[in-house]
């Protein structure tokens, strides 16, 4: 089924009015200038209409854009090819945000090519993957491996000081590893545990139900007096873990030789 046919001035006031912000790019003009950008452009980057058509993308690098994915963008419109990059682009106030710019050739009725681009704010979405990878950075550092003592027995070594995310990410791993190893009985070592954050302690509960209910029992060791005393305080601890005060005691009692 064929388009309808929509004057040019009806397809120029829907992109001017567009939520999403364009921009329209003339390459075979040196430099590559914007000759159209609507109001959500103008919105997003804090310059007017008249402050960027005649220029280029650059006024909105800085210090901290990509030069590797400026490169790529270029390879692309010298090709005549689409691309999607996200770039840290800089508002007219100096304010940092991350762009996800795509970009296609487009040609009109006389075959001149120009550049079709949108783009879109997802400095939220950056940030929340940039605050992801550095738990994930983080429990690798504060964490030393689970250790395989055998195809049954594993110990999960918990050190320093304990943040909420840390400790989510930390569980999280963990379980899913336990299972996969058919694991039966882990030793979750507090031995070099410092101190944890508010509501410690009922995680630590927590997580210990949720590997109960996987089949797996669980000894706590290493245990220092403050953490004791939050955990006979709390009401919904499991009666049925057991508690060593060291790994050394743990494993002699599972009549496990240390060598």
């Amino acid at each position: 089924m064929e388009d309808y046919p929509i004057s040019a001035n009806i397809m120029y006031k829907a992109l001017r009015l567009s939520p999403s912000p364009v921009i329209i790019a003339d390459p075979t003009i040196e430099g590559t200038p914007f000759v159209f950008v609507n109001h959500s452009f103008e919105k997003l980057t804090g310059y007017s209409k008249d402050e960027i058509i005649g220029k280029n993308g650059s006024f909105l690098q800085g210090p901290d854009t990509n030069v590797e994915s400026l490169k790529q963008i270029s390879d692309a419109i010298r090709n005549e090819k689409s691309i999607t990059q996200i770039l840290k682009n800089y508002k007219k106030n100096g304010e940092s945000f991350y762009n996800e710019l795509t970009i296609q050739p487009i040609w009109d009725e006389n075959n001149h090519l120009y550049y079709f681009g949108t783009q879109k704010d997802v400095t939220d979405v950056v940030r929340l993957q940039k605050e992801v990878r550095r738990s994930e950075e983080i429990i690798e550092l504060l964490k030393p491996p689970t250790i395989l003592l055998n195809h049954e027995i594993a110990i999960l070594p918990v050190s320093g000081y304990v943040g909420r995310d840390s400790f989510d990410l930390l569980c999280e791993k963990s379980s899913q590893w336990l299972y996969d190893k058919e694991v039966e009985t882990l030793l979750f070592d507090f031995t070099g545990t410092q101190k944890g954050y508010d509501g410690f302690i009922q995680a630590i509960h927590a997580f210990c139900q949720q590997l109960q209910l996987l089949g797996i029992q669980v000894i706590v060791t290493g245990l220092n007096a403050k953490l004791v005393q939050e955990w006979s305080a709390d009401d919904f601890w499991q009666k049925d873990i057991k508690f060593y005060a060291t790994v050394h005691q743990a494993l002699h009692d599972l009549k496990i030789e240390i060598k």
